[in-house]
């Protein structure tokens, strides 16, 4: 007998007499969408009292599989229930705190099981206000007599403090000018830690602030020698105005210095709309970070830029003066004229270090026109630190879907689909630079190469700064060899044209990518990976377990009695050698590692050695 093949069939009478003596369980991964999970929260701090009803701060949660009804559902803090609820859906809760709210993590609960415990919340002795939009000072500031003028507000604000902004559209100015420029509201009153500044739309209600002229809608720099650090802005709607201003947020500091401006700013959930307008450029952001600490959630920035304008070079999203651990998430941008979308840059060569710069879970779109790039990092020192994943980034027609110039950048788990201008992606200098380039699904629009390297007038290739493995290429010729495990195939997206994409059941992304264990979420904050491997590209593959052959085994339910076919749940990709076979059995001897859980059925048993051995080969 082959040697081989002897020790194959004694491991597997060893193994039988294991499986057969007892089911060897596994923790249940979170394989589906009913699960509910927060994604993040506007606060992470407030009090919980004062305000409407004396029952304190609403605090907004975005996530999926929250139910599109409370039912019976509910959200706790720190173990605390929550007061009451004025907005639930499935994929976003407001709620207010009240008094059994304590220090601890925001979890929500439902029929289905609870969230996991990853939003922590502080509960602090700030206070809650109210203000309309009447523009005439008045009110004291209560929800029965709100203020009528935003002013008011910044006149006494201290940390902790919290403005809900009721419904209406805001067209004065509450704040002053700063270098000849003038800007809507202007907040130089510092928060703390665990002690947040907000301004936020109230629950259900459109707030429209309105603002062309000048500069940026809110201006988060010093007055009265303050820096506006730890503020929140959430949920409000920034409206250009059809002008030439750039309206968002700007957090202040000369572009020369390093790590100056407000730092700490949550920025979540909010509109940027209408705005940069005119002919001239500004050359800044539509949000500007310039410290360290800020998060930008959950924002929409659409319809900003003059299409076909030949100099578009406001950005979207401007991080400068060397802001380190700054997160760019699950934000959507679309129908805008812009420079790069998201720039990581330097005015100054050389002199700001950026670290832990985030940038995931993006929906970035264009019309494959010129009119927009994709993100960059320029101009900052060689040891900056990028982390570009699980982004869908799309129709981008100038420059590629990121550029880099130097640092080094850790490209995960994209989908890049139709991507035009010099390249998908792009290395445009070899100053100092590296790019990791793992998992991600590479779709060209058929003219721009995978990979493109030049500089800003001349194209040089040096394959020495790249990293790059386990992606997949289409629609332009094979990949590049330096990809020992390139596929070239077509990815087999649900329906990119129309917006979908996610993996189909028979994609060839399935179980191919690189395990990452420091990024074990998808787009959709799936745990990746679903099945013996992570997928290639932005989406982990769910299968749904309500199909009959929800075990994976053909032709088989769970009972195992013919379904009479083989449903898209039942279709085995993997094909099974003698060395992932070993790896696995390997596994299996450990006792209740999950890659042994071939079927994703949260339990090792002799299914997931049939569905194994269904799909071998020699």
């Amino acid at each position: 007998m082959n040697f081989f093949k002897f020790i194959f069939m004694r491991i597997i009478y060893f193994l039988l007499a294991i499986i057969f003596s007892g089911t060897i369980l596994l923790d249940h991964k979170v394989l589906a969408m009913e699960v509910p999970n927060i994604f993040y929260s506007d606060l992470i701090n407030g009090p919980k009292n004062t305000g409407q009803n004396d029952k304190g701060a609403f605090v907004t949660i975005w996530g999926h599989s929250f139910g599109e009804t409370q039912g019976t559902s509910y959200v706790t803090i720190g173990g605390g229930q929550a007061s009451d609820y004025l907005v639930w859906s499935d994929k976003k809760i407001t709620f207010q705190l009240g008094p059994n709210a304590i220090t601890g993590n925001i979890v929500v609960h439902t029929p289905e099981g609870n969230s996991i415990e990853n939003i922590p919340f502080t509960v602090n002795s700030g206070h809650v206000y109210f203000a309309t939009n009447d523009d005439v000072i008045g009110g004291d500031g209560t929800f029965d007599d709100p203020w009528t003028h935003a002013m008011s507000f910044y006149a006494q604000a201290k940390p902790g403090d919290i403005l809900y902004l009721r419904q209406g559209t805001y067209t004065g100015q509450y704040g002053k000018t700063f270098m000849g420029a003038a800007y809507q509201v202007m907040s130089g009153i510092a928060g703390e830690e665990n002690a947040s500044i907000a301004w936020i739309a109230y629950p259900g209600e459109n707030v429209v602030f309105q603002w062309g002229k000048g500069r940026h809608f809110l201006f988060l720099d010093k007055a009265n020698g303050n820096e506006a650090h730890y503020q929140v802005v959430s949920q409000i709607i920034m409206d250009g105005a059809g002008e030439t201003a750039p309206g968002g947020v700007d957090t202040g500091g000369f572009y020369t210095n390093e790590e100056v401006g407000a730092h700490h700013l949550r920025i979540i959930g909010c509109r940027v709309t209408n705005a940069a307008k005119g002919t001239s450029t500004t050359m800044t952001g539509h949000l500007r970070i310039t410290n360290d600490g800020s998060k930008i959630l959950g924002n929409e920035i659409d319809n900003c830029g003059v299409k076909g304008y030949p100099f578009n070079n406001n950005h979207l999203i401007y991080i400068q003066c060397g802001a380190d651990n700054i997160e760019v998430a699950y934000n959507y941008f679309h129908d805008d004229a812009a420079g790069h979308c998201i720039q990581v840059h330097a005015d100054d060569p050389g002199k700001n270090q950026y670290d832990n710069v985030r940038i995931h879970s993006n929906l970035i779109t264009s019309d494959g026109s010129g009119d927009m790039r994709g993100p960059t990092m320029s101009n900052v020192l060689p040891d900056s630190t990028l982390y570009y994943y699980s982004n869908v980034v799309a129709n981008i027609g100038a420059f590629s879907a990121f550029n880099l110039v130097n640092g080094t950048a850790y490209i995960y788990n994209n989908t890049f689909y139709s991507i035009g201008g010099g390249g998908v992606l792009s290395l445009m200098s070899d100053n100092g630079q590296h790019m990791v380039i793992k998992n991600n699904i590479m779709w060209s629009n058929g003219t721009a190469p995978y990979v493109f390297f030049g500089s800003y007038s001349t194209e040089y290739s040096d394959w020495s700064n790249v990293t790059i493995a386990n992606n997949i290429y289409f629609n332009n010729g094979d990949g590049p060899t330096q990809d020992s495990n390139a596929i070239n195939s077509n990815p087999l997206l649900v329906d990119p044209a129309n917006g979908d994409y996610k993996l189909q059941a028979l994609s060839p992304a399935r179980d191919s990518g690189y395990l990452l264990e420091l990024f074990p979420y998808d787009y959709d904050n799936i745990i990746r990976p679903q099945g013996i491997s992570y997928d290639i590209g932005a989406f982990e593959y769910v299968s749904a377990a309500e199909e009959t052959c929800s075990d994976n085994i053909q032709n088989q339910d769970e009972t195992g009695i013919d379904c009479g076919g083989v449903c898209e749940a039942c279709v085995v990709l993997t094909t099974y050698t003698l060395t992932n076979f070993i790896s696995i059995i390997t596994n299996w001897l450990g006792i209740g590692n999950e890659t042994s859980d071939v079927n994703s059925d949260g339990i090792v048993n002799t299914r997931d050695l049939g569905v194994m051995m269904s799909g071998w080969s020699n």
